[in-house]
């Protein structure tokens, strides 16, 4: 159990902070929603609460794009940290699984949700259930 769960944090961490280095740099193009999709405001990548308010691209939304970085590197050392098997890897999940949850909301697209429901999933587990225990896995 604890492999499963150390691999899916990295994975986690890697897709994370894959998202979020896109979001850092600012550009000012982003991908258009599919036609299926045209109810939704903002395309991938755009904030739909940062771009009515003329926050996009601006310091604001780099910071945010920032707290995603931190947010993936913290399920990087999550995954890492189970792997030693210390038990400091809960804390880095729990803030890895907030901060993401922060800038999910923010830049929420349906393309998200799934993000956001693992995200709600790693922080009930870990915080509320203190699923797993560490009998299972060895931290």
């Amino acid at each position: 159990m604890r492999i499963l769960i150390g691999i899916l944090l990295l994975i986690h961490g890697l897709i994370t902070g894959g998202i979020s280095l896109g979001m850092v740099g600012g550009g000012t193009s982003a991908p258009e929603n599919p036609s299926w999709l045209s109810w939704w405001p903002t395309p991938v990548g755009r904030s739909w609460l940062l771009s009515p308010m003329g926050l996009e691209p601006s310091i604001i939304s780099r910071l945010f794009a920032i707290v995603w970085v931190v947010g993936g590197i913290c399920f990087l050392a999550s995954g890492v940290g189970i792997f030693l098997g210390q038990e400091w890897w809960r804390t880095f999940a729990i803030v890895g699984a907030a901060l993401s949850v922060v800038v999910l909301v923010v830049y929420l697209h349906p393309w998200y949700w799934f993000a956001l429901a693992l995200n709600a999933g790693i922080l009930v587990a870990l915080w509320w259930a203190h699923w797993p225990p560490a009998t299972m896995v060895g931290s």
